[in-house]
């Protein structure tokens, strides 16, 4: 969390400005005025303008913290100074989710159809969009979709005929990665120009645009001034997505509609039921915080964009959508030393859900953890470092799983003042934040203890035990019939979902 940080480069205040002000009066009018009692009226006006020196004096602390990175409290100072240095902040990601039809109608099933880019199921006051169509073939008894969090705009603008042109997005915040550029007919893909770092790098032929980014989010695009990228020359046709980022990160059964499909030949449209009910809504991220910033832009810049040690990995990829946790190790087994192991992890939001052993109090607190990276996010990765790296490097994505933790508690003694469900909800707070604050890799017992004991009105407790495994989250459940007795030696496999797990009976046929 971002600290305030206090400033004083004039080092005035109250005090200080009126004791200068009566050391002046009895330097300058001994003979008109001795003392500096407060019935005095004079005492008066010189207190009147110290408060207002104290106030200057403070507005210029403030404005001079906002010229650096390292001390500026407002979001729009540090874009300007993202700016100064090249940097562009990582916009916000949206949240991917997939929704599943298990009930299709016949109409569907007979003729198939087509649902429509731009399909639209709303949940939680957000919006989760289909960003091509889909086709259902003849035949299709069960159809997914992958939707989007967020919402489309198009927009269009004049051409000015004049250098280095520039237009604002109406809206905001801008999706990282969903805005394209088109001069002319913007159904032509032909028509859109490129993304560059630095128009002013470009030849004056170039088709090209630079962007940035205001404090709402929206995004920012120049143009070229002739001499440096072309200048636009027929209507200019903006499209982007915006997004809530990690707001639309949502659990499983939380997203749910009725979508219309339009049958093939001309038959009308049929309603289709969709859910997510095989999974959750994840991927959201919300752009670049204040506190990222800070340690993102001086990784930038001590590494010149490019990315040759492994903190360079491990800090610099933090700017890419969807990335939330890396650590960067080079394989010493291999046959080359310039193969990087580089592992990665996403985050995801999920209702986090703690009871008593008796089922008797339970507390819900949302809680952002890291998950396993997207496969389908991995080739983001690698372009973003192929310019980057050294063309003799291998860069090897890896995507590991993530380890649960559970933790129990003994009884706790809490003074009777409080409430019992307070007190457990707090608990089930403190232990969330040990787990959100920690680097990923390591959470200390030390730390938990010292959450639970500083809740207000918990007197003593005991961790009876943590327990920490490696199984796959969505497991198998179910019940094992046997159809025979089965004898000393016996085995069975079981796949949990991680893997298949050889038990074996014992003398008394139990597992």
């Amino acid at each position: 969390m971002t600290t305030d940080i206090q400033l004083s480069f004039t080092a005035r205040t109250i005090a200080t400005i009126r004791a200068e002000f009566e050391d002046m009066v009895r330097q300058t009018r001994p003979d008109v005025w001795s003392d500096f009692f407060e019935s005095n009226l004079g005492q008066s006006l010189i207190e009147l303008n110290a408060m207002i020196g104290d106030m200057i004096s403070m507005g210029q602390d403030f404005v001079g913290g906002e010229f650096f990175l390292a001390t500026c409290l407002r979001y729009e100072s540090a874009l300007r100074f993202c700016r100064s240095v090249g940097y562009v902040p990582r916009s916000a990601t949206a949240a991917e989710v997939l929704v599943r039809a298990d009930v299709i109608p016949a109409i569907v099933t007979t003729n198939g159809a087509t649902i429509p880019l731009g399909t639209v199921i709303s949940s939680g006051g957000l919006q989760y969009e289909l960003l091509e169509d889909v086709v259902l073939a003849v035949g299709t008894t069960v159809a997914t979709l992958s939707l989007f969090e967020g919402q489309s705009f198009s927009e269009t603008f004049d051409p000015s005929n004049q250098g280095g042109q520039e237009i604002l997005s109406a809206n905001g915040v801008v999706a990282e990665g969903s805005w394209h550029a088109f001069i002319g007919d913007a159904s032509n893909p032909d028509n859109e120009w490129d993304q560059v770092e630095k128009v002013a790098f470009e030849t004056g032929a170039t088709e090209t645009y630079e962007i940035s980014f205001d404090g709402d989010g929206r995004i920012h695009v120049v143009f070229g001034d002739g001499i440096a990228g072309k200048i636009p020359d027929d209507t200019i046709t903006l499209q982007y997505r915006t997004t809530a980022g990690a707001g639309g990160n949502a659990p499983i059964y939380s997203i749910r509609g009725n979508v219309k499909a339009n049958v093939t030949g001309g038959l009308g449209t049929a309603s289709i039921a969709f859910e997510n009910s095989t999974s959750t809504s994840s991927g959201g991220r919300d752009r670049e915080s204040l506190d990222e910033l800070r340690v993102n832009v001086p990784a930038y810049i001590r590494s010149t964009d490019k990315v040759l040690t492994l903190n360079d990995y491990n800090t610099n990829l933090l700017r890419i959508s969807g990335v939330a946790l890396v650590y960067a190790d080079i394989l010493v087994a291999s046959y080359s030393a310039n193969i990087v192991r580089i592992h990665l992890w996403a985050n995801e939001e999920v209702d986090f859900v703690s009871e008593t052993y008796d089922a008797t109090v339970s507390s819900t607190a949302e809680y952002e953890r890291y998950a396993e990276f997207p496969e389908i996010r991995v080739n983001d990765v690698q372009v973003w470092l192929r310019g980057r790296t050294s063309v003799n490097v291998l860069n090897a994505i890896y995507r590991p799983s993530i380890s649960y933790v559970d933790v129990y508690l003994t009884t706790v003694v809490y003074d009777a003042r409080y409430v019992k469900e307070t007190i457990h909800e707090n608990i089930t707070k403190a232990v969330i934040a040990v787990f959100e604050e920690s680097t990923g890799f390591v959470t200390r017992v030390s730390d938990l203890y010292n959450a639970i004991d500083a809740v207000a009105g918990v007197k003593n407790f005991y961790i009876e035990r943590i327990v920490w495994t490696r199984l796959a989250k969505e497991y198998a459940t179910g019940t094992v019939t046997l159809t025979g007795q089965p004898t000393d030696g016996d085995t069975i496999t079981i796949d949990d979902g991680s893997g298949p797990k050889t038990f074996e009976f014992d003398d008394d046929a139990s597992v």
